[in-house]
């Protein structure tokens, strides 16, 4: 019988794998982004092995959002994959038997024991499982395309904005605190300053920085 991984069993974790802004808006995405991978049988698990490869692919989600902050406002975050993986209790036995499935990996030497291999080897599982929670966040389950994962990324950078919806047009807008406009969700997809962070979400939100 499947079992399955909860918010409510990441939620402490989830406190500081998800610890950028201080008012928690990062950790509201996360457990919004969970329950579309939950409800796309991605949270689920039938041995030990399987539920060590879920709480990797909870990582896989920190990183996507480590790496937006990275690419949209150039300011790398750290995530530090090692300590992460102690405070979700990772078997480093189970930890290598995943390595070991991945054939570019067959040869690779592991030390369970050495923190910075359990670092490397925990962000490289975690980015391959990308692979299958980009399309979850995007499509039928997710945030409503490249557009709405991006402006749902964007929007928890922005900790003092009121969002307001347009319920005539349907669009959403954002204003900061004592600004006098307010710019709407299409306003921010197509602001010169965010297309690279654009273009990031939309080619997979791939492993970003010196260690890819």
């Amino acid at each position: 019988m499947n079992e399955a991984v909860s918010w409510e069993d990441l939620r402490d974790v989830a406190g500081s794998v998800f610890d950028i802004w201080c008012d928690g808006s990062e950790q509201q995405w996360a457990e919004q982004a969970w329950k579309y991978i939950s409800k796309a049988g991605l949270a689920a698990y039938q041995d030990e092995l399987g539920h060590t490869q879920v709480l990797i692919r909870f990582l896989g989600l920190a990183g996507i959002y480590h790496d937006f902050w990275h690419v949209a406002w150039e300011e790398p975050s750290e995530p530090d994959y090692g300590i992460w993986a102690e405070e979700l209790n990772l078997s480093p036995i189970r930890v290598g038997m995943l390595l070991g499935r991945d054939r570019h990996l067959e040869k690779a030497e592991f030390d369970a024991d050495h923190e910075s291999d359990m670092h490397h080897a925990v962000r490289y599982l975690s980015g391959a499982e990308r692979d299958k929670i980009f399309p979850v966040l995007r499509d039928g389950f997710g945030f409503g395309g490249v557009s709405g994962l991006f402006i749902s990324l964007w929007e928890t950078a922005r900790p003092m904005a009121d969002v307001i919806i347009d319920n005539e047009e349907g669009l959403g807008q954002t204003a900061m605190e004592g600004d006098e406009g307010l710019q709407t969700d299409e306003e921010i997809i197509t602001d010169e300053g965010m297309g690279k962070a654009y273009l990031w979400v939309e080619e997979g939100c791939r492993p970003y920085g010196p260690e890819s």
